[in-house]
């Protein structure tokens, strides 16, 4: 996997998200977003896995997670991003993971 093209993918999708309100990404809670494939300019595929949920309870705080590998051995160490949003419009959280590969 080439990491510097799987980051540039998956900072596209998250900056995407990023910018919604608390209150859009309420909405596609529970939604189907959930598995897609993109290819990238070198030809490798890459699986995204995109969840949305509340962090502790419904009407708190929610938790937006990107996962991106490519199926074969970076499935156990895929490449992560997630933020957390609280209802006044505020970042509480946000984190990249790295693969450990």
């Amino acid at each position: 996997m080439n990491k510097v093209e799987a980051k540039q993918i998956l900072d596209a999708i998250v900056n995407e998200y990023h910018k919604k309100s608390y209150s859009e990404l309420v909405k596609l809670i529970n939604g189907d977003i959930g598995v897609f494939h993109v290819k990238g300019e070198s030809g490798t595929e890459y699986e995204i896995e995109i969840d949305i949920f509340w962090e502790n309870k419904e009407g708190a705080n929610v938790r937006f997670d990107a996962i991106l590998d490519t199926g074969v051995i970076s499935s156990f160490f895929p490449m992560r991003e997630t933020f957390i949003k609280s209802p006044n419009n505020e970042f509480v959280e946000e984190e990249y993971e790295n693969p450990l590969f």
